[in-house]
C-alpha cells in the first residue's frame, strides 16, 4: 500500500473533465479573444455547458465547429460532442 500511496503523491492526476474545461478555456481564448472561467464550463455526458453571457454563448455557438474540430484533435475520441 505504501508504494501505491508514494506513486501517486509523484503523479499530478487531474479528473479528465478538469483538462477539458481547461483546454476549452483557452481554445476560446485564443479563436474569440474572450475570458472564461473553467468554473464557469461543465462537463457532462461529452457535452460542454456554458455559463456566460448571452453574448459570450452566441459568439462560441457561431464558432462551435471550429472548437469542437480543435477539441477533438486533441482529445480523440473522448472529446465532448457537443456545446450547450
Amino acid at each position: 500500500m505504501d508504494l501505491i500511496s508514494t506513486f501517486l503523491k509523484n503523479k499530478n492526476i487531474t479528473p479528465p473533465d478538469e483538462t477539458v474545461r481547461l483546454r476549452f478555456v483557452e481554445i476560446v481564448k485564443s479563436k474569440l479573444k474572450t475570458e472564461l472561467l473553467i468554473k464557469d464550463v461543465f462537463v457532462r455526458n461529452f457535452v460542454l455547458y456554458i455559463k456566460c453571457s448571452p453574448a459570450v454563448k452566441s459568439e462560441i455557438f457561431m464558432n462551435k465547429r471550429y472548437i469542437l474540430d480543435d477539441l477533438k484533435e486533441v482529445f480523440g475520441l473522448k472529446a465532448p460532442l457537443d456545446i450547450r
